[in-house]
This record gives C-alpha cells, sequence and structure tokens, in this order.
C-alpha cells in the first residue's frame, strides 16, 4: 500500500511539474573582455545578473542589477527568424508576450556593454 502511494504521488509530481505554465530559463552569463570601441573592460559582473522566466506563452525578465542599457533579443531555432528585439535603458521588469508564436525552440540573448547572458526554451 505504501509502495502505491508512493508512485501516485510521484506519478502526480511529475505530472504537475510537465503541466507547469510556470519554467525557469536558465541564462548562462558571458562576460564581455572589450567594449564595442575594442578598449579592454576592467570591472567583472556578479553573478546574478538577470533572471528569466516563462509563464504562460510570457517571457519575464528581473534584473537583479542596474544596467544602463540592455538589448533583448529572442530567436525562433528552427526558423532563425528573430521574433524579439528591443533596446531598453536601465530595465527593471520586461514581459514579453509571445502568444503569436508557434510552438518551438527558442533562444534568448541579453546584452549590456558589460555582459552577455544567453539561455534557450521551450514553448
Amino acid at each position: 500500500m505504501l509502495t502505491v502511494i508512493f508512485s501516485l504521488s510521484s506519478v502526480l509530481t511529475y505530472a504537475q511539474r510537465e503541466n507547469s505554465p510556470f519554467a525557469e530559463i536558465t541564462l548562462n552569463q558571458r562576460k564581455k573582455t572589450i567594449d564595442k570601441k575594442n578598449h579592454p573592460i576592467p570591472r567583472s559582473i556578479l553573478p546574478g545578473t538577470a533572471n528569466a522566466y516563462l509563464y504562460n506563452n510570457t517571457v519575464c525578465i528581473d534584473f537583479n542589477e542596474t544596467l544602463p542599457t540592455v538589448t533583448i533579443t529572442l530567436i525562433n531555432e528552427s526558423t532563425g527568424e528573430t521574433v524579439y528585439s528591443e533596446t531598453c535603458d536601465a530595465p527593471t521588469n520586461i514581459s514579453i508576450n509571445l502568444n503569436e508564436e508557434s510552438s518551438g525552440n527558442y533562444s534568448i540573448q541579453i546584452e549590456s556593454d558589460e555582459a552577455f547572458l544567453y539561455g534557450s526554451f521551450t514553448l
């Protein structure tokens, strides 16, 4: 009986995870070593510059530190089409609605003078 309850609990937990409308998008960070004018950047970037999430076909980005200017790009990986690109000044929170986009794999790029963040997600 205990085995049946444990198995049922595991199946329900898996189903909730698989059907959840909320998913974290893992962002990898690559520190820029030169700026746009090929000058070295002397400072380092602290981990956790931004966090990204997917919730009901909306990408939400929360910035944990102030970046003066950020360019956010979303690309459909199967077609190579840029479905969203915008430059924002000192963003804190950004929401990008992808309801009109087809299901598939997408990449996200967040670029500033100090850092380059990238990741992928599935709609």
